[in-house]
């Protein structure tokens, strides 16, 4: 071993394999404010609810394979288009 006053020399290698991707771990999920979707489920207050609920039996007798899903986005669309 060298005296502590002189300096340690030479080369160092690595021989580093790519990284598994079995191994690897996930990438970050964003949280948040970061979302960049929008969430899949929209909450109601329950007046709101009701009203959207009769509305939808009212147009599903019209229209047998009317679904809740595409009537209350239609509502949605029409609300905003406002």
């Amino acid at each position: 071993m060298p005296a502590p006053t002189q300096p340690i020399t030479g080369t160092i290698t690595w021989s580093a394999a790519p990284p598994d991707p079995e191994h690897s771990p996930p990438p970050p999920r964003p949280v948040g404010r970061g979302r960049k979707t929008p969430p899949s489920t929209v909450r109601l207050h329950e007046e709101a609810s009701t009203a959207l609920w009769e509305a939808f039996v009212r147009a599903k007798q019209e229209d047998p394979f009317l679904t809740y899903t595409a009537f209350a986005s239609g509502v949605v669309k029409a609300g905003l288009a406002v």
